[in-house]
């Protein structure tokens, strides 16, 4: 079946169901949006790095 008949009869389905009143069922399961904390960053050590990581960033050639 190609994509343009798939496509087709979904859309059919679609106007017989609002014609019908109904509620389309959902083709996808989803789940819920995770909730993110921003309280790490309280917890995060400062300075992030020493003076010794630093230098040391500095001398690796890229």
């Amino acid at each position: 079946m190609t994509d343009l008949a798939r496509q087709l009869n979904a859309f059919a389905a679609d106007l017989k169901a609002k014609r019908r009143g109904e509620q389309p069922q959902p083709k996808a399961v989803r789940e819920t949006a995770p909730e993110y904390l921003s309280d790490w960053l309280v917890e995060a050590p400062t300075p992030l790095f020493t003076e010794d990581e630093l230098q040391w960033l500095q001398t690796i050639n890229i």
